[in-house]
């Protein structure tokens, strides 16, 4: 079985809100990106500055952060369709996306009658 899209988590690993200015390391390996002020600001308030991309762990300091272009794209789209609630887009290999939808059922809940 082959799989045509991929799952990309939009939303900052800080904020937990979709990044209003998207970006990795330049040695990161991965497509997910998180927040530039986010990340400036959770670092400057550390005791320690630990510059270090907060999905893989790898060294990312300010200097070697790279703005992703096209999620900086899919960001505006969302902006200009109202949609910035979502967290999470589907992408085809040809990098064309569609928002995912947010579903209002959990499967991990499970409820109990106790009387």
């Amino acid at each position: 079985v082959v799989q045509s899209d991929i799952s990309i988590d939009i939303s900052d690993p800080f904020t937990t809100q979709i990044f209003k200015i998207p970006v990795r390391g330049s040695s990161c390996e991965h497509r997910v990106c998180f927040d530039l002020d986010a990340y400036l600001e959770s670092m400057s308030e550390s005791m320690f500055y630990v510059w270090k991309c907060p999905h893989c762990g790898r060294d990312a300091p300010p200097l070697s952060l790279m703005i992703d272009d096209l999620f900086a794209s899919v960001r505006a789209r969302l902006e200009k369709e109202g949609k910035l609630i979502v967290k999470t887009i589907s992408m085809s290999v040809d990098e064309t996306w569609r928002p995912k939808e947010i579903s209002n059922e959990r499967d991990d809940v499970v409820e109990l009658d106790i009387d």
